[in-house]
């Protein structure tokens, strides 16, 4: 079994950031979608009782195809970690991007077949508690200062 960690400093969207990436991360989702359905077929061949003629060379490439499966999912999902984004359902294409909003963590939530990213929940909610984004009330990381005050551009930039 392979655990990746990666460290690295946490990124905070607002709607239209979420948005402006989308279309790359509903790609890597769509691999990802992919890359995990080859893997339980894979896997369910086998588990499956062996049948007569199987021989132990396919039962070795099959194994050899999965490690190669798992690597490439592995990839894949380190791509939208790099991006900010966190997958929170691999089989749903559920993807959370982190977000402030009114001086509060949150995320923002899309899910796989949706337009946009449209919703947000808690960081301690889940897919069934996400409501209707209210763009207002979404911090752009770039508007706070070091001491964690946001501060507005003014209309005369």
């Amino acid at each position: 079994m392979m655990i990746i960690v990666i460290v690295q400093e946490k990124k905070y969207f607002t709607p239209a950031s979420a948005n402006t990436i989308l279309p790359l991360v509903r790609q890597i989702v769509e691999k990802i979608i992919v890359k995990q359905t080859e893997i339980d077929s894979l896997r369910d061949d086998l588990e499956a009782p062996t049948i007569s003629g199987a021989k132990v060379f396919d039962q070795v490439a099959m194994r050899l195809r999965l490690e190669e499966l798992y690597s490439e999912l592995a990839e894949l999902v380190v791509s939208l970690q790099e991006k900010g984004c966190l997958l929170k359902d691999i089989y749903e294409g559920l993807v959370d991007f982190p977000a402030l909003r009114l001086g509060e963590e949150v995320y923002l939530c899309w899910k796989i077949g949706e337009k946009s990213v449209d919703h947000w929940h808690g960081v301690y909610e889940g897919f069934m508690y996400r409501k209707r984004i209210v763009s207002d009330e979404f911090i752009d990381p770039a508007e706070v200062d070091a001491d964690g005050v946001h501060q507005e551009k003014s209309s005369t930039e």
